[in-house]
């Protein structure tokens, strides 16, 4: 999934958040580990700091975390 994909599935899913569990699978799931494996492999940060020296927070990786 490409990280718009991800975003909008995660942002999906923290809005329903009371519904997840560890049995939940689809897309949900998908979009959870796909964020969780990017974090891991360095590919996708919480906060990044820009070239203007400020820095962008990813609210939907900390939400899928």
């Amino acid at each position: 999934m490409s990280n718009a994909a991800l975003e909008t599935a995660i942002e999906a899913a923290w809005e329903a958040r009371d519904t997840i569990t560890p049995a939940t699978r689809g897309e949900t799931r998908e979009a959870i580990e796909d964020t969780l494996n990017a974090l891991d492999g360095g590919t996708l940060r919480v906060a990044e700091r820009l070239a203007d020296g400020t820095w962008h927070v990813n609210q939907w990786a900390k939400k899928a975390v």
